[in-house]
């Protein structure tokens, strides 16, 4: 008995290596395939504000104008891009990703495009000190900002204009723009939607005018 107790171990030994470095092996490869997969890339909506027409008449009737908060729905609240297949189905992509909050992203890009068309007025986004309190306000909440590569974006919402001491409303509006995305990439698409934010701001002051 004992000597079969040792034949016995040295079997259970002998059958463990193979098994021990089989798992090895599957490991290196798994770590091998995650190395080569996909990389990520990341976009930002802070690009050129073109050439958009500047409004001196307006800029000067308000001297300083913050921009926020921008509200997101749930969909939208991800570092993922959602990219649209139809009306009813989306995809969020694991390898396109935001560079930032997109909330943060979109009040930054929609300040710069203001601030192009309003060039004697200060622009702030949320938050500000509150010695640096804006005279006037906007406030963004968006239902949908995606697209289909290849075909358009799309960005639907509404707009508040208030006061930025007590927030009274002074003008309300909602939007739903689209744009198209000349190319079939994500690239493309995040151009058409950084566009759509400079559409906004035009309508925004097209109402304020």
């Amino acid at each position: 008995m004992a000597g079969e107790g040792k034949t016995g171990g040295r079997a259970r030994r002998r059958w463990q290596g193979p098994v021990q470095l089989g798992m090895l092996g599957g490991i290196l490869l798994l770590l091998a395939a995650c190395s080569g997969s996909a990389r990520t890339t990341y976009y930002t909506l802070a690009g050129s504000t073109g050439s958009p027409r500047e409004r001196p008449a307006l800029s000067a009737r308000i001297p300083s104008l913050g921009v926020g908060p921008v509200y997101l729905p749930a969909l939208l609240d991800r570092k993922g891009m959602v990219l649209r297949h139809d009306d009813y189905s989306v995809a969020v992509s694991g390898t396109h990703e935001w560079g930032g909050e997109l909330e943060d992203e979109f009040a930054g890009a929609l300040a710069d495009q203001l601030q192009a068309r309003l060039p004697r007025t200060r622009l702030e986004t949320i938050p500000w000190e509150l010695e640096q309190t804006p005279r006037y306000q906007l406030t963004v909440k968006v239902s949908r900002f995606d697209g289909i590569p290849g075909r358009s974006a799309t960005l639907r919402g509404n707009w508040q204009y208030q006061q930025g001491v007590d927030g009274k409303l002074l003008k309300s509006s909602r939007f739903d723009l689209t744009y198209p995305a000349t190319g079939t990439g994500v690239e493309a698409l995040v151009h058409a939607q950084a566009a759509l934010v400079g559409d906004l701001a035009d309508q925004m002051l097209d109402a304020l005018e």
